[in-house]
């Protein structure tokens, strides 16, 4: 057992639990925006002649798992369904199915998983969720990022959106496309030995069996890591893989990880990556001494800052200006951008440089670590004046 890099979810009974299915109470739901009702059917007609297309189909079931690896996404099916009854529906396709899903199985995040996920977050261990799923793609992501309001999946994959399901090793393989990381550096968790477990494991991912809201009955197999309750993945994973003491580093110590600093930098702060670069060749080819600096768990950069000439202001004899400093949201309230600041003013002082300054919003934080308000500056095409702070 390796510590994952990312951690890949299903969704239903996982992810995600759905209580009893009701396709009656959907049905009900959808037809409530009929327009046109050719033959007068009620409800329950609609969902009978819905049971029978669904056994002609042999549409894929935990119960019955068959042996298809082909998605049919939803609106072939209702659109189908509907129009050979001679009945029209006031909706999109899409809406039709949120109409349906809602109605038919409303779904609440399983116990704990809210709590686990903010855990991998601390841990630096990416999330994202793979699911044989065919509705809307993206009526799938409306659900759950209503539901984990917090989550911090790097992407959501319904099979309705791309042609094959689980157990076909061909939608793991996109997954590990997505996330750029091979198989042995993923784990899956889903609640189907076949599908998940077994799919998951041919495609060279670990496995993780989730039991703990399992609706219909499985054979046991002694083959994988079983669990009933995420606290009990939080326990192996802290007590196999405690977490990585931080590391902070001034860039000219890694000067291998410029590109993915300048990156990451974009990435939270939105200028451009090349003028990130700009500035860091010449912190590194010893052009300046305004460095660089970031805080690494392990491979990943979870907090950084630098130090530019003017932070974009007026008072531009007020110089040299810390800026960019970001803690990524899983790791706040752990010292990290204190002990960045720290970092920088140390090292700005061995050579030489001293006071700093920083602009911030911020009131009562830069404080802590010494920083003093000095004056307010008038930010380039801002309409506000901002805070200036001075370490002297």
């Amino acid at each position: 057992m390796k510590k994952p890099k990312m951690i890949l979810f299903d969704y239903g009974q996982t992810l995600l639990t759905e209580g009893p299915f009701c396709g009656l109470n959907g049905t009900a739901a959808v037809m409530q925006h009929a327009t046109r009702n050719r033959y007068n059917l009620t409800p329950e007609q609609v969902q009978a002649e819905a049971v029978a297309v669904i056994k002609e189909m042999k549409r894929a079931d935990p119960n019955t798992p068959g042996t298809k690896s082909v998605e049919i996404p939803n609106h072939m099916f209702t659109s189908y369904l509907y129009e050979s009854l001679g009945i029209t529906i006031d909706l999109t396709s899409a809406e039709i199915d949120r109409v349906f899903w809602d109605a038919a199985s409303p779904g609440r995040p399983t116990e704990g998983m809210t709590a686990f996920l903010q855990f991998l977050w601390e841990q630096g261990i990416r999330t994202a969720v793979l699911s044989n799923i065919s509705y809307d793609g993206n009526i799938v992501r409306e659900r759950i990022n209503k539901v984990l309001p917090d989550n911090h999946f790097e992407f959501i994959i319904p099979t309705s959106e791309y042609l094959f399901r689980k157990p076909n090793p061909r939608i793991f393989r996109l997954a590990l496309e997505k996330a750029d990381l091979k198989p042995e550096d993923v784990w899956y968790i889903g609640d189907n030995y076949r599908w998940d477990v077994e799919g998951a494991r041919n495609a060279g991912l670990f496995p993780v069996w989730y039991k703990g809201d399992v609706d219909y009955e499985q054979d046991d197999h002694d083959d994988v890591l079983t669990i009933m309750k995420w606290d009990e993945l939080r326990k192996i994973i802290e007590e196999n893989f405690p977490m990585s003491e931080l590391q902070y580093k001034a860039l000219r110590e890694i000067p291998e990880r410029k590109d993915d600093a300048a990156q990451w930098f974009h990435e939270k702060w939105g200028v451009p990556k090349e003028a990130y670069l700009e500035c860091m060749d010449a912190y590194l080819s010893g052009e300046t001494e305004y460095g660089w600096y970031v805080c690494l768990d392990g491979d990943r950069i979870v907090g950084g800052l630098g130090v530019i000439e003017n932070d974009f202001h007026d008072r531009k004899d007020l110089t040299p200006n810390v800026c960019a400093v970001y803690t990524e949201e899983g790791y706040r309230g752990r010292g990290i951008a204190g002990k960045l600041l720290d970092l920088v003013v140390e090292d700005q002082r061995a050579h030489g440089i001293s006071p700093v300054y920083l602009v911030t919003d911020h009131t009562g934080f830069y404080e802590r670590y010494g920083w003093e308000f000095h004056c307010m500056a008038q930010g380039d095409d801002e309409p506000e004046m901002t805070r200036l702070y001075i370490h002297r």
